[in-house]
Order: structure tokens, then sequence, then C-alpha cells
């Protein structure tokens, strides 16, 4: 049996702390040599508002902790998305990464189109990937025991298929009311050597409070996906 340190706090990897920036610098670099189409742009859109949503989802379950640069959380989140998958923000920033590439290469040439998917993905699992095992980490020894049956349940980013019904059931705002007994709790640093019990009424429900942490995402899109269509006639 592994003891969780409820105390444990560490300091994250600096591609942790600044993977924000390093995404948004990829970016800037996709937009440089941009050349979207009416296609293309409609074709990323898609991908971008559902990964925008999935966003959305988690974020209301879990607030403002996982915009900080720093590794702390009181609560294992184990409702709403994160029933079906362990990250499901990062899943919803890849979604919407892709749809920018593939709205930005819609005329570039095969050798472009394949460089810039090349770039794009390279980036994304470079800071992605390095972000999730320092997060894991960090869990494993802040939770213990707990953590490691949630990850041996639940996928890092790609659910189950046989999930996918039940997620879009869920979607909606109350994700926790599922079939499976621990997507009923948020668990807390104080229950985890003892039977979980429910958590306070404003913990294991989606917060629409916590959208707001979202606003500067939401304008940096904007920006983005302005530049996109100013380009499809322009450039």
């Amino acid at each position: 049996m592994i003891i969780p340190n409820k105390d444990y706090k560490c300091e994250p990897v600096w591609i942790y702390k600044y993977r924000g920036l390093l995404i948004a610098l990829a970016t800037l670099a996709i937009l440089v040599y941009a050349r979207p189409s009416l296609f293309s742009l409609c074709i990323g859109l898609v991908f971008s508002a559902a990964g925008e949503l999935l966003r959305l989802w988690a974020l209301g379950w879990t607030g403002e902790h996982t915009r900080k640069q720093s590794l702390e959380t009181p609560l294992l989140v184990v409702g709403g998305p994160y029933k079906f998958i362990r990250n499901p923000l990062y899943l919803g920033n890849i979604l919407t990464s892709l749809g920018v590439i593939t709205a930005a290469s819609g005329r570039l040439t095969w050798p472009g189109t394949l460089g810039m998917f090349i770039f794009g993905l390279s980036a994304l699992y470079f800071v992605y990937a390095s972000c999730i095992i320092s997060e894991e980490a960090f869990l494993a020894v802040k939770f213990g025991n707990v953590f490691f049956d949630y990850r041996g349940s639940t996928p890092a980013l790609i659910p189950r298929w046989r999930d996918l019904a039940e997620a879009l059931n869920a979607w909606g705002g109350d994700g926790g009311r599922v079939s499976d007994r621990k997507a009923h709790f948020v668990f807390k640093e104080d229950e985890l050597e003892s039977e979980p019990q429910p958590a306070a009424a404003a913990d294991p429900h989606f917060q629409r409070a916590n959208l707001k942490f979202e606003i500067s995402s939401l304008i940096w899109l904007a920006v983005i996906w302005s530049y996109l269509a100013v380009s499809v006639f322009c450039r």
C-alpha cells in the first residue's frame, strides 16, 4: 500500500510552467505560414469547437488551479469528463490546435501541409507528454493508491468506444450522474485514508462560475480565427 503525502509540493519542470507560452509560440509560427481556404477553415472550426467545448466541460469541474504554473490541487477530480479520460483539458487543447493546423494548411502544397502537421504535432507531443508525466508523478505521491486505482481504470487521452455514448449523455453540466460510483466523488486529501464520502455540494458538480477562467483563452482563439478568416480572402 502506498501512503499518500497530503502536504506534498514540487517544483514543476519548465515545460509545464511555460506550456501555454510554448503552444502560443508554435501557433504563431503556424500562422506566419498559414494559407487557409474556405473549406479548410470550416473543417478546422469543427475540430476547434469540439476541443473548446471539451475544455469548458473539464474546466467547469476543476476550476482555477488547472490554469496555474505550479503543480497543486486539493482534490482528485474523477467526475464529469474525468470519468472517461484523465486529461480532458489537454485533449481539448490538442483538438483545438489540430483545428488551427487544418485551417492554416488549406492552400499549401502537399509538402507544405505535411511539414505544418509534423511541426504542429511534434510541438503538441513535446509539451503535453512532458506535462502529463509531471502531473501524474505529482498526483501519485499526493494521492497514493487512490490515484493509481483511477489511472488503472481510466485512459489518459483517448476514451474507450463503449464510454463515448455515456460521455455524450453526461455532457450538459451533470457529468457526475453516471453508472460508475467513483464519478460521484471528488476525493479530498483528508478522505484518502478512509472510504470516500460524498464531497460538499459545491465540489462534485459542474460549476458555471469556473468558466470565467477561460475568458483569456477564448479571446486568444477569437484572434487566431479572425486572422485565419481574413487570410482566406487577403493572402
